[in-house]
């Protein structure tokens, strides 16, 4: 799978802009503020239907410009597709050829993108819910039972806080129970599985990336290892009362990564935790290739930051390897190691192709 031709109005740097990408991999030179990170931005807002950089949404669309227009021309296994989203002050719509879509998990289904930029390194130093964000993108696209399950478990949920914030008895509260156990379990069924098989792919994605200290990858469902989530429920109900919030289940799971029996955060330098995080998203994409027959789509925003030249080298040699359609970000040739299959130049909003 490949993105093949994308144009872009009304986002950030870009009034009018388009450009077509190789296969392999792309690089994106210019100089500090010219728009690189924009244009992955871009390509990450039509795969995700959000930004990696902000949560405030309106912020990317030019402020000039009354609307937001992304459009990708996505080519696999000689079958083309073309994927849209627009916005402006009505709202967001999302299209596939021209019709409807049903929201941005048809988006991710048909566009799989995966990122590594300077924030990266928050799936290792910041709270849970970066670390499932990760987890939960590799399920989504290798179980086609996750989106439905996350889906009703997250509904009871909201159900459940709804009735503690409401201060209702316990035994109305505990209604919920049942179809919060029975989606939340088999949740966790699904995130286990992903992350022994993420677990068993990393070693040798940390070897490729020349990180060479041991890294250990577990996952924490939630609630405690030694009982059941009936029993977690059931043993903070009144805690959970007087919080107004459900304090154990999936919804609190985590992905816990060690080195040395320490937290990775810990004990590793900012290139080392890059050189991390650069693997386990690699093994994320491989693992998705090799269990649906599909590709994922790579940004990595600035990747010379905090690595030195054989690194960055041992990174862009690994990406080769790998047959993924990959787009980089520098300042300019030079800094990533090698040359790419085909270089864009950005600047003033314009891109225009250098190879």
């Amino acid at each position: 799978m490949a993105l093949v031709h994308l144009s872009v109005t009304g986002f950030r740097v870009f009034a009018q802009a388009e450009f077509s990408p190789d296969p392999g991999v792309n690089l994106i030179v210019g100089s500090n503020g010219a728009g690189k990170t924009s244009l992955l931005e871009a390509i990450y807002y039509l795969g995700r239907g959000r930004s990696f950089r902000t949560r405030q949404v309106e912020s990317v669309r030019r402020r000039s410009c009354e609307q937001l227009r992304i459009v990708g021309r996505i080519r696999e296994e000689g079958r083309s597709a073309t994927l849209g989203i627009e916005r402006d002050a009505r709202g967001q719509r999302i299209r596939v050829d021209r019709k409807a879509a049903s929201g941005s998990a048809e988006c991710a289904r048909l566009l799989p993108i995966q990122v590594v930029h300077p924030g990266s390194h928050r799936i290792l130093e910041e709270g849970p819910r970066w670390r499932r964000q990760f987890v939960d993108w590799g399920v989504f696209h290798v179980e086609p039972l996750f989106h439905p399950v996350w889906k009703r478990y997250s509904e009871t949920l909201r159900q459940r806080n709804a009735a503690l914030r409401a201060g209702r008895p316990e035994r109305e509260i505990s209604l919920w129970d049942p179809l919060l156990i029975r989606h939340g379990e088999e949740l966790s069924r699904l995130r286990f599985a992903y992350v022994e098989r993420l677990a068993e792919g990393l070693p040798r994605l940390l070897e490729q990336v020349g990180l060479e200290l041991p890294i250990e990858v577990t996952f924490n469902p939630g609630w405690k290892r030694d009982e059941e989530l009936k029993e977690g429920l059931a043993a903070r109900i009144s805690t959970d009362r007087n919080r107004g919030f459900t304090s154990v289940g999936p919804h609190r799971a985590d992905l816990v990564i060690r080195s040395d029996r320490r937290m990775a955060r810990e004990v590793l330098s900012r290139g080392q935790q890059k050189l991390l995080v650069l693997a386990l998203v690699l093994t994320q994409a491989l693992l998705h290739r090799d269990l649906t027959g599909r590709s994922s789509v790579m940004l990595l925003d600035d990747l010379s930051a905090e690595l030195d030249s054989q690194r960055r080298r041992d990174v862009l040699h690994l990406l080769r390897e790998s047959a993924l359609q990959c787009f980089l970000t520098a300042t300019d040739e030079d800094a990533v190691g090698g040359t790419p299959d085909r270089m864009f130049h950005v600047e003033q909003g314009t891109i225009q192709r250098v190879i």
